[in-house]
């Protein structure tokens, strides 16, 4: 929180897009190679917490194939984009 009650890194903020590419650019690959070593792939059925800009989430989708599912949830979802992704849902969480 912010002394004016606001939220530090709110997704409404200027700076949001920003910080999600640079947050992309730093972990995402780390991500995938962590998941793809614990053998994720077609059939999956995936919770992400906090998804974003939603790029792990398409990630997790392409992984999971038409025959899995993933659930992105976050407090704000402006930015999540499901990129086409019949497989990926996206919800608002509180």
């Amino acid at each position: 929180m912010t002394e004016e009650g606001g939220y530090l890194l709110d997704n409404a903020g200027a700076q949001a897009p920003g910080r999600f590419a640079s947050l992309e650019a730093c972990f995402d690959r780390l991500t995938e190679g962590h998941l793809a070593a614990r053998g994720i792939g077609p059939g999956w059925r995936c919770l992400e917490i906090g998804a974003g800009s939603g790029s792990m989430a398409r990630w997790l989708a392409r992984e999971v194939g038409p025959d899995g599912s993933v659930l992105a949830t976050d407090i704000d979802t402006r930015l999540a984009e499901d990129g086409g992704l019949a497989t990926l849902e996206i919800r608002h969480s509180t």
